[in-house]
């Protein structure tokens, strides 16, 4: 069974898929825009399941959860901004 990681496509997300591929785990990633969101071509590329999902539409997580094991989210609701100390 895969396990689900929702925010792949951020700098923690996607260590964590890398991750659990290293440790030989199934894993599937909820991606905005799916496979042709360019940021999941990494992702797809080491063997990553991508889903096309938004975690503001719920009617699209039915499917990226169905058969799923583990969910795990590094999403966030706060918006990046522009003058972030943290960059």
């Amino acid at each position: 069974m895969p396990i689900l990681v929702a925010g792949s496509t951020g700098f923690v997300g996607g260590e964590i898929v890398r991750g659990l591929q290293q440790h030989n785990q199934k894993v599937r990633a909820l991606v905005r825009g799916g496979a042709s969101n360019p940021k999941a071509q990494g992702l797809r590329e080491i063997g990553t399941e991508i889903v096309d999902g938004d975690l503001t539409r719920p009617e699209t997580l039915n499917k990226a959860c169905q058969g799923a094991e583990i969910v795990i989210t590094t999403v966030t609701s706060m918006p990046a901004a522009t003058n972030d100390g943290l960059r």
